[in-house]
């Protein structure tokens, strides 16, 4: 089984290098609060990286009267400013999430001399004041697949 921080670090050097326009990749477990924000203004646009958890695959389990698939997740703040406006900042945004998901969903990440099957999640608007927007983009993977 592949350890977590080997797909996160793995996670993080593929966005590095196959999502553009992004400035800032790195891990984040801290809560949004307005110190935080000032400071990944200058950092933006950027995708924090936050391990959500594990969650049973209800359909699986109840389907194969089993355990089921564990489905563990990544959940990446995608977060543009713009100095025009909100709605800028906001469209730059959906670039990242679009780029993210055609990258993703369904795709293979390699770590190390393994891989990971990933798939898209859903995404939803995490925060959103003067001219910086932050969504959340939830990135999945079967733990026992």
């Amino acid at each position: 089984m592949l350890r977590l921080s080997d797909i996160e670090d793995a996670l993080i050097a593929d966005i590095k290098v196959g999502i553009t326009g992004v400035k800032t990749c790195e891990t984040h477990e801290k809560v949004f609060d307005q110190m935080l924000l000032a400071a990944l203004l200058p950092r933006s646009p950027f995708i924090l990286i936050r391990y959500g958890g594990t969650n049973p695959n209800e359909e699986e389990r109840l389907a194969d009267n089993a355990s089921g698939l564990n489905n563990r997740e990544f959940f990446l703040s995608v977060g543009s400013e713009n100095q025009r406006s909100r709605k800028e900042a906001q469209r730059g945004n959906y670039d990242l999430l679009d780029d993210l998901k055609e990258r993703y969903d369904g795709k293979n990440l390699v770590v190390g001399a393994s891989s990971v099957h990933l798939f898209y999640k859903g995404d939803h608007l995490l925060f959103s004041q003067d001219n910086l927007v932050v969504y959340a983009f939830i990135l999945g993977w079967d733990e026992n697949s």
